[in-house]
């Protein structure tokens, strides 16, 4: 359910008569040739009404106008829309994906805030007491009053709002808030004619470049130009966290210019990365808190630490949660070390990393409905990426692979054009991305590709540039779970890259360990070890990870020179599979003159977060035995 204000819809509907008015005088735009309108970049279904440009613009992302005509190639069919006796718009169907186009015009049910909270921001001891005060009740009303201090749970299509008043120096901005996740949806503005909504922008579908993820969550709401996640904010205001100083100075320049309908998107985009920081991060964070409230008359930016606390949010309360209710996953390091690392057995002492949690049980296949906490996580599982040229030809490969979680950025494929590596469709070769840690999918994430080729021909230049975005907190009615997906991100002369990936709803990360020991005392000195080692997950993805490129693997025709004890070194250090189902194993690997030996179906383990899965395997002629173990987090 989208949020509904019913306030200024008066002159909104005259606004709207007389532009369905002035729309019927205007041009229709039909298709010359048949095709189908929900395939991607065809955005909506014809005939499109273009408005006079008294009344606006119609805003075409990729799509281009000739002048006087435009002839379609032989190669691919292409649309022709006719704006006028001069001007032709044309695009091509680059992809047969089909795109649902939301439908954002069938207004929702009407929905009330939960509760409303207005801060008026001085620079004063007093503004500073007022602050406080704020703070400590809006934590007390988000949270769900049966549980620790926990939000209610979040929700695949949020009803719960709530709203937050700013005022400062006569400028007043109001603020939707959704409950079950305190995320910020948008503002209003004050307009020539009344008030507007303004929304952060979801993100585009997978794919596609010009259809939004879903509708506006406020009814009739503007979107912004960029999305509402840190990442998103800081790439618009080209300022990073750190560099920001947070305290009521700030936050009343924040106030007034949001309620500016003049202020630019950087602008906007800097206001927004003050206001969630002090609002609604100093409700997640006591630590957050007390530095900005301590030091209210003097302005301070928040460390790398803190940074990284808010932007783990959502994976750190995971991990609370299940410290406060069954061994389970460590609290995160966060990928930084910490000198007041919390005891996941001491819950009392939460607020030394969150105040106020987050609660989630993701609508996927896996997630266990009902549980009041998953036991596992929500993981990205990327399973492979394969680059085409037009042509069909091999292509020499270099480029970077990157991305970017709630614990931060890394570049999971990186060759530059001296370390090409060559990819043949002959060969059904793909790049498999292989982390050594499990990728988050709680809060945000993003899979950003550049490839290019060396090789002549067609295939020659830029094969992807492009990326897959998610936010598992803005977009809880899109999101898809515990299914494989497949998308194109295309780059020059018609070359492209295919990504397969999933995200795991309730995934387990199993972290692999395979030592070869002597069973015999006189086989106590140095040894080589060759052969494979296979991981596969099969379940409902039945997903297959049998070749050298896929699995646990030492390359068949390589040694390893190994003392007793020693840990066989691996490709692929860990599996992300989903907590209900199995992996299988397969081992062959010849230790000195002995051959150890288990197949897929002697091996079969299953996640269990209390304890590891171990198993032993004795070689054949009894000189050896490989001993295995997988912890799971």
């Amino acid at each position: 359910m989208r949020w509904h204000d019913w306030s200024g819809l008066i002159p909104i509907f005259i606004g709207v008569v007389v532009c369905l008015v002035q729309a019927a005088a205007a041009a229709t735009i039909e298709p010359t040739t048949p095709t189908n309108p929900k395939f991607i970049n065809t955005i909506a279904t014809p005939p499109i009404k273009v408005f006079p440009t008294n009344i606006g613009t119609l805003t075409i992302p990729k799509w281009t106008l000739t002048n006087p005509k435009w002839s379609p190639t032989t190669s691919v069919k292409k649309p022709t829309f006719t704006l006028n006796p001069t001007f032709t718009i044309k695009f091509p169907i680059t992809s047969l994906t089909p795109i649902e186009t939301p439908d954002c015009d069938v207004p929702p049910p009407s929905s009330n805030d939960d509760f409303s909270a207005t801060l008026s921001v001085e620079n004063t001891p007093e503004g500073a007491k007022r602050y406080k005060q704020f703070i400590e009740k809006l934590r007390e009303d988000v949270v769900d009053p049966q549980l620790p201090p926990v939000l209610i749970q979040q929700q695949r299509k949020p009803t719960r709002y709530f709203k937050v008043v700013l005022e400062a120096d006569g400028a007043s901005v109001p603020i939707v808030v959704r409950r079950d996740n305190l995320v910020v949806v948008g503002h209003r503005i004050k307009v020539l004619k009344g008030a507007k909504w303004l929304e952060f922008h979801p993100g585009y579908q997978p794919g596609s470049a010009t259809v939004p993820m879903r509708c506006p969550l406020i009814y009739g709401a503007e979107f912004m130009a960029f999305a509402g996640n840190y990442p998103a904010l800081e790439t618009q205001a080209q300022l990073k966290r750190a560099a920001i100083k947070l305290g009521p100075t700030a936050l009343r320049a924040a106030i007034i210019g949001l309620s500016s309908q003049y202020i630019t998107d950087t602008n906007q985009a800097l206001a927004y990365l003050i206001v969630i920081q002090m609002v609604i991060d100093a409700v997640k964070f006591g630590r957050l808190f007390d530095l900005i409230q301590g030091t209210w008359s003097k302005p301070i930016a928040p460390n790398a630490l803190m940074i990284a606390r808010e932007d783990a949010w959502s994976p750190l309360s995971t991990a609370l949660l299940h410290a406060s209710t069954e061994p389970g996953p460590d609290i995160p390091d966060l990928r930084l070390h910490e000198t007041d690392a919390l005891d996941p057995s001491n819950t009392q002492r939460l607020d030394l990393h969150a105040a106020v949690l987050l609660r989630v049980n993701p609508p996927g296949q896996n997630a266990g409905d009902g549980v009041w906490v998953p036991k596992g996580r929500q993981l990205l599982r990327i399973l492979d990426i394969d680059p085409v040229s037009k042509n069909g030809q091999c292509i020499d490969l270099y480029g970077t692979v990157k991305v970017t979680d709630a614990m931060g950025t890394w570049k999971l494929w990186d060759r530059d054009d001296q370390h090409t590596k060559r990819y043949c469709p002959a060969t059904e070769s793909t790049i498999q991305p292989n982390p050594d840690w499990a990728l988050s999918a709680e809060g945000y994430f993003k899979v950003a590709i550049s490839l290019k080729s060396s090789s002549g021909g067609s295939g020659n230049g830029l094969i992807s540039d492009g990326a897959i975005e998610w936010d598992a907190l803005a977009n809880t009615n899109v999101n898809v779970y515990d299914k494989e997906q497949k998308v194109q991100l295309h780059g020059k002369n018609g070359n492209y890259a295919v990504v397969r990936y999933s995200v795991l709803s309730n995934g387990a990360e199993g972290r692999f360990e395979f030592i070869v020991n002597p069973i015999k005392a006189k086989n106590k000195g140095a040894f080589q070890v060759s052969g494979d080692i296979y991981a596969r997950n099969k379940g409902s993805q039945a997903y297959l990870y049998d070749s050298p490129e896929h699995a646990v693997s030492i390359p068949a025709d390589s040694k390893v020179n190994m003392k007793p004890g020693g840990t066989i070194p691996l490709r692929i250090k860990m599996m992300v599979i989903p907590v209900s189902n199995t992996m299988e194993l397969s081992i062959n690997i010849k230790a000195g003159n002995d051959y150890i030996k288990g197949t897929y179906s002697a091996i079969v383990v299953k996640p269990n977060f209390r304890k590891p899965s171990t198993f032993v395997i004795k070689g054949k002629e009894g000189l050896y035995q490989l001993e295995g173990t997988i912890v799971w987090i």
